[in-house]
């Protein structure tokens, strides 16, 4: 039968549980909302749960925070902005703190291109990098003047795509400031959901709407079309010969549709909804377009741009996945607290490697290093980003830069937004 415990204990519990044996680990504050930590409780006859330690974690403010249990006998605390705290479970059921990794930055938008990365913060404005993934970062730039809502990095080029205070679509490179090479009016006034753009073309999305650009060799933009009334949050680009696809993906449904330079309009091609779920994200790789639906993910093949064919689907439970990358090899799925990498090689998708992660990312991409290693990049909106290394199928969280490169800072509070970083981080990979 259902029992009902209570507890009386002096503490404000504020976000995650998990429970380890027969004791439960909870994100809580201290009642008088000075400290913020982690509470262990056990259950007590009849029917009452004991407060058994509360470990303060210091440097730590904020609430909802998120914890994972690692089968190796740690718990991972992810504080939103604060970052990811490592705590281990000694034989005694407490808990001491081992290791912490900060987040550096202030995450909206980014885009990553060999060892470029650009970052758009909206009303703080623009950041770059420039530099090996996981080590010896070597420039890093910034532009806070402006308010970007989104940049894309035209790849084979040394253009970026981007919308700066919201009115126009422009496209610029980097020097020691963005310097404008051409820029063309938004069909909309106001923010977008999302920038994409491959050699040539330009598209931006804002929820129903979306506008097709093409770049001259020039760097030159042009408006092709503007298309209201289209499910269009999120939008992949796909060059197949001489054709344009653009798969966009709403809030209820995907369309397909295509351009072939000349044409005046795009031409609508299909339009369908997920097999199960929601789609909330997608990415595009050749003729292939993978979805985030919610509870999983479906691959679709685009070789018949009239008829999409699902081809794949991955399926996980109590989850909600919202962010998807595509690659080759693998799939990368993002949830509000986990990671997970999925081997799409042989007849079935499956799961290969999991990590956890601190909160919802904003955006997640597969890049790769000089060496030609893919490794998973995560943006979050306040803690900035995390950078996993994806070796052997296995998901390796490598140290965050020095927040000096990075430059960031929490410009509402006047302070950096990083604490200390430890390398070596044990335990914080599966």
């Amino acid at each position: 039968s259902l029992r009902v415990f209570h507890t009386d204990v002096d503490v404000r519990f504020s976000g995650d549980l998990v429970t380890v044996g027969n004791r439960i680990y909870a994100v809580a504050e201290s009642g008088d909302g000075s400290t913020y930590g982690v509470a262990t409780l056990e259950p007590r006859r009849p029917a009452r749960l004991e407060l058994v330690d509360f470990l303060p974690i210091e440097g730590i403010e904020g609430r909802y925070g998120r914890l994972a249990w690692l089968d190796d006998g740690y718990l991972v605390l992810g504080a939103e902005r604060e970052g990811l705290v490592l705590l281990e479970l000694d034989p005694d059921g407490s808990l001491q703190p081992r290791d912490r990794l900060g987040l550096p930055g202030v995450a909206w938008r980014f885009d990553l291109s060999g060892e470029l990365m650009v970052s758009a913060e909206l009303e703080y404005g623009l950041r770059w990098v420039r530099g090996p993934l996981d080590s010896g970062r070597r420039e890093f730039g910034s532009s806070p003047e402006d308010e970007w809502d989104g940049v894309a990095i035209i790849p084979g080029t040394e253009w970026i795509a981007g919308q700066r205070s919201r009115k126009t679509v422009e496209v610029f490179r980097l020097e020691d400031e963005p310097v404008s090479v051409s820029s063309d009016s938004l069909g909309w006034d106001g923010s977008i959901n999302h920038i994409e753009a491959i050699p040539g073309y330009v598209a931006v999305t804002g929820s129903i709407q979306y506008q097709l650009l093409t770049v001259g060799q020039e760097g030159h933009l042009s408006s092709v079309e503007h298309v209201h009334g289209v499910p269009a949050i999120n939008i992949g680009l796909s060059l197949w010969s001489d054709t344009l696809a653009i798969v966009s993906q709403g809030s209820l449904r995907m369309e397909l549709r295509t351009y072939v330079p000349g044409d005046s309009v795009t031409m609508q091609r299909a339009n369908w909804a997920p097999a199960v779920g929601t789609p909330f994200d997608v990415d595009v790789l050749g003729r292939e377009a993978a979805f985030a639906t919610g509870n999983g993910v479906e691959i679709y093949d685009l070789s018949d741009p009239d008829s999409p064919r699902l081809d794949g689907r991955w399926h996980v439970a109590y989850q909600l996945v919202k962010d998807v990358a595509l690659s080759a090899e693998h799939v990368v799925a993002a949830t509000w607290d986990s990671l997970y990498v999925l081997d799409r090689a042989g007849a079935e998708i499956r799961r290969v490697a999991a990590a956890p992660i601190p909160t919802d990312p904003v955006d997640v991409q597969l890049a790769r290093d000089d060496q030609g290693r893919p490794h998973i990049v995560c943006g979050f909106f306040h803690s900035g980003y995390l950078v996993f290394a994806l070796r052997e199928g296995q998901v390796e969280l490598l140290p965050a830069p020095p927040p000096e490169l990075w430059g960031f800072e929490d410009r509402r509070a006047g302070s950096p937004v990083v604490a200390p970083v430890h390398p070596g981080t044990t335990g914080l990979h599966q």
